[in-house]
């Protein structure tokens, strides 16, 4: 039972942390280690979310221009654009080219430089050519459902797996008291995603999914060796690109 309210806690803590959700405020004395092996059930729900957000969209035959753009924004505007943010903060530091100090410098500058603006903009165009064309062709929407949580996984296991940048902040914090088990249900909760978009969305899904989990994977393996670490902001990056090479891949898939 102990337990149990403790998990209890760790979602809620993972959703308004990780999400626009209301959920109770639970912060004080939580159990914090959870929170990294919840990233990925916090996809499942903005991912449920989308589905349903998308299949009301199409059911109001709004104009497929208008539906795209909402159904892209969708997700961001549920994660409060928290991932997007880190994402953009690390392509101004990676594509900065310097050395790995002034890349951790500019990584850690709350301000945004030009490659930052520079990745929104190449996000929300490819990401808004890919979602039109999916609607366009009128493909399955299921699998909408199913993306997000897979790309949390990789950034769940790697900011448990990996050394971090920074051992302190939000991650750290997370990371703290955390073990194998932690590690072990990230890697369950990504194969029951996976299982679960496979049953549901059949090849279509298997082909958006795998494309969601090698770009998260590859983005991870970049990233971490052009900053020697994992931080938030990364998770961000990681995140960000596995949604939208997933998208990418439903619209052609």
């Amino acid at each position: 039972m102990k337990f149990l309210i403790r998990l209890i806690k760790g979602f809620f803590m993972a959703l308004s942390m990780f999400s626009v959700i209301p959920a109770p405020r639970v912060w004080k004395d939580g159990p914090h280690h959870l929170m990294l092996p919840l990233l990925p059930v916090t996809g499942a729900i903005i991912g449920l979310s989308w589905y349903g957000f998308a299949v009301l969209l199409v059911w109001l035959s709004l104009p497929l221009i208008l539906s795209a753009a909402l159904i892209l924004l969708f997700p961001l505007l549920m994660s409060g654009f928290l991932h997007l943010d880190g994402c953009m903060d690390t392509c101004d530091a990676i594509f900065s080219r310097a050395e790995l100090e002034k890349k951790r410098a500019i990584l850690k500058d709350p301000n945004a430089g030009a490659f930052a603006v520079i990745s929104a903009c190449v996000y929300f165009l490819l990401g808004f050519a890919a979602v039109y064309a999916a609607l366009e062709r009128g493909a399955d929407l299921m699998v909408l459902a199913f993306i997000p949580a897979l790309p949390r996984c990789v950034a769940g296991f790697a900011a448990l797996k990996i050394k971090l940048i920074w051992e302190s902040g939000f991650v750290a914090s997370f990371k703290k008291d955390t073990g194998r088990a932690h590690t072990a249900a990230v890697v369950v909760i990504c194969a029951l995603s996976a299982s679960a978009g496979v049953f549901f969305g059949g090849v279509t899904a298997l082909v958006v999914m795998g494309a969601a989990l090698v770009a998260a994977a590859l983005l991870c393996a970049y990233c971490v060796r052009q900053l020697k670490g994992i931080s938030g902001d990364l998770c961000g990056f990681i995140i960000t690109g596995g949604e939208l090479f997933a998208l990418l891949a439903l619209a052609v898939a």
